[in-house]
């Protein structure tokens, strides 16, 4: 017997519901459904029974189905005739990987992992004794070491734990890139390292900055050079 609207409360229901209503479609057809669901009810902050209410209805061809789905879960590209022909992988949330945003304790870095070329700088020696019951380990490279190993999403939670101290060798200051195909903002960037405590919902970093650690430089002092080299550029563009 098909389980109910009201029933629908969690992603394996979710999942049970779209099989069992959309029967005659393959899997990975499904797996679109589901996952559109999901990602227009998050958006929406409804219930997904909300959603499945306005879904074409069995024996719908699944090109109706996902149109209304694209529809609702993008309607400012709707809107401006933007099609989206993409394949949408399966909803997997696994719960042990839910970050706690409640917690108010203080972090404490468990491990710093140290560029060769900068462990005998001032920041490290200071860092040393401000954190003396953390692990300190030597690496070659940062670059390396990430593409050596295979890191997860619960590597990227636990990532307040680990700080990589690196010697910055590139765009210490640079103008912003802006979005493709509009007005520059005229402002510099200053990057002065990477990796973000937060977890704000709104932020699109997370999308493709997953370090599973806190990177930061040590070698402030070239910062200063080339802040002072550009200061002087600026001026002498200015003059002429």
């Amino acid at each position: 017997m098909e389980d109910s609207l009201s029933t629908i409360d969690d992603i394996d229901s979710l999942k049970t519901f779209v099989r069992k209503k959309y029967y005659y479609l393959g899997q990975n057809k499904q797996q679109e459904i589901s996952r559109l669901i999901f990602e227009i009810a998050k958006r929406e902050k409804v219930g997904f029974s909300l959603v499945f209410e306005q879904i074409p209805p069995p024996p719908s061809r699944f090109s109706f189905i996902k149109s209304y789905l694209l529809e609702r879960r993008y309607p400012l590209l709707h809107q401006n005739g933007v099609k989206i022909s993409q394949t949408f992988c399966d909803v997997d949330i696994n719960p042990s990987l839910r970050v706690n945003l409640t917690t108010k304790q203080i972090i404490t870095p468990k491990q710093f992992f140290v560029e060769e070329s900068v462990l005998s700088t001032e920041t490290v020696q200071r860092i040393r004794d401000k954190f003396p019951n953390s692990t300190f380990t030597m690496i070659a490279s940062y670059r390396e070491y990430v593409k050596k190993k295979a890191f997860t999403i619960a590597d990227y939670n636990r990532r307040l734990e680990n700080f990589f101290i690196i010697r910055e060798k590139f765009d210490f200051y640079k103008h912003c890139p802006c979005s493709n195909n509009s007005a520059s903002c005229g402002y510099f960037v200053m990057n002065l390292g990477s990796g973000c405590p937060y977890e704000c919902t709104y932020c699109f970093l997370q999308n493709y900055i997953n370090s599973p650690g806190i990177v930061l430089p040590a070698n402030i002092e070239d910062f200063f050079t080339v802040f002072r080299n550009l200061k002087k550029t600026c001026a002498s563009d200015q003059e002429n």
